[in-house]
């Protein structure tokens, strides 16, 4: 490959990693974000089980996982976007440890402390997509989980309200948010 030729295919990689934060907006944060409000509004309200969260795991990661290979089809990727998507894969495991194996099979904690750390564990990983994707939108969200966080530290009473109203601030709010700054 000549000098010419790498410079050339430098300038499409990022030309692409340009092209496919602006394609991929918010519309996997919003995915989550109305997947998890049913997850949690069925376990509260109808059925009270443990397979509510596992399904919607299996059925939030296919259709994210459906919507990245759609969107990147014959695109390269670069180290921040696969960066940021092995940091949500990380997370994502790292919120069934909070939600089921610290507290109920270790018994670390008590079950009540379960919905503050896992709007603390997504207002890191709204902070970190802010970071990576210099967006505005998933910043705020971040600041909307970290507060609906520290609210339910201290009252736990509201879960059921506070953890609903803070993921749609945290992720349906930012991700429209962020599809809106993509069309500018």
């Amino acid at each position: 490959m000549t000098e010419k030729n790498t410079i050339e295919k430098l300038k499409e990689i990022v030309e692409q990693r340009e092209e496919r934060f602006n394609l991929s907006g918010g519309e996997v944060f919003v995915w989550w974000g109305v997947v998890t409000l049913l997850a949690h509004n069925i376990f509260n309200l109808l059925f009270p089980n443990m397979l509510v969260w596992i399904g919607m795991i299996v059925i939030g990661n296919a259709g994210m996982i459906t919507y990245i290979i759609i969107i990147s089809r014959g695109n390269f990727k670069t180290f921040w976007g696969k960066m940021l998507g092995e940091f949500w894969i990380f997370w994502t495991v790292l919120l069934i440890f909070i939600f089921y194996v610290f507290p109920f099979l270790l018994k670390l904690y008590p079950p009540t402390a379960i919905y503050p750390l896992i709007l603390f564990a997504l207002a890191n990983g709204m902070y970190v997509s802010g970071l990576i994707t210099e967006r505005i939108s998933f910043k705020a969200g971040a600041i909307a989980f970290l507060l609906s966080s520290i609210y339910l530290a201290f009252d736990t009473t509201k879960f059921f309200l506070v953890y609903n109203i803070g993921t749609i601030l945290g992720l349906v709010i930012p991700g429209i948010w962020s599809l809106y700054e993509k069309r500018k």
